[in-house]
């Protein structure tokens, strides 16, 4: 895998965004932890295929999650 940057850690901890580089730029990813440790990271639903995804940010409450693809803000 590429490299992993951009972290972004849910309020309680249990949830962690970041970006891995590849040839076709930036892929967010998701992983969280239980009382197992970490889980492997994964694309989130429906954010799949979107391009050169970065800045991933997460909302106070943590259900809304912005990002930028292709350098345009989305929320």
């Amino acid at each position: 895998p590429g490299a992993e940057r951009e972290p972004c850690l849910s309020g309680d901890g249990a949830s962690l965004y970041f970006v891995r580089e590849g040839r076709a730029g930036g892929t967010l990813l998701r992983s969280f932890r239980d009382g197992d440790g970490w889980h492997a990271p994964h694309v989130p639903e429906g954010l799949t295929d979107l391009g050169d995804a970065r800045s991933p940010a997460l909302s106070r409450d943590g259900f809304a999650l912005a990002f930028t693809l292709d350098g345009v803000p989305y929320a």
